[in-house]
């Protein structure tokens, strides 16, 4: 216990502070974007690529910076079509309508959409 409170009374001048953002998005006010509703991502890539729309479903969670997908049901899944079908989608498909910019109901929501299995390829320089 001294032990401790030496080194507390010895360090007090300084602060170490941790952060993560693990998905974290900043406010749409903030960056001039426009806050996707996840659900209704959700509803529309099951709509157009569960084919078995049964339980368990092939999307399990969409979030801004990713989309996770059943594992058991995911093989069969067509990750490019899915990748098109995403960069295609417009604000005023997904957005919060009351969020998105003057004018920006036909700016793409999505910069790029592909699957994770393609990072590992990807060349660094």
């Amino acid at each position: 216990m001294s032990d401790t409170i030496r080194v507390q009374d010895h360090f007090r001048q300084w602060v170490l502070c941790l952060t993560a953002d693990h998905g974290h998005t900043a406010s749409p006010g903030r960056t001039g974007g426009a806050a996707i509703v996840e659900p209704t991502v959700h509803q529309l890539l099951e709509r157009r690529f569960d084919a078995e729309s049964g339980e368990p479903s092939l999307v399990q969670i969409v979030r801004p910076a990713w989309v996770n997908l059943n594992p058991s049901r995911a093989q069969s899944a067509p990750y490019d079509a899915m990748s098109r079908y995403l960069t295609g989608l417009t604000l005023s498909q997904v957005a919060s309508p009351g969020m998105i910019p003057s004018g920006g109901g036909t700016t793409r929501a999505f910069d790029a959409a592909f699957a994770a299995s393609l990072l590992p390829g990807l060349g660094c320089g």
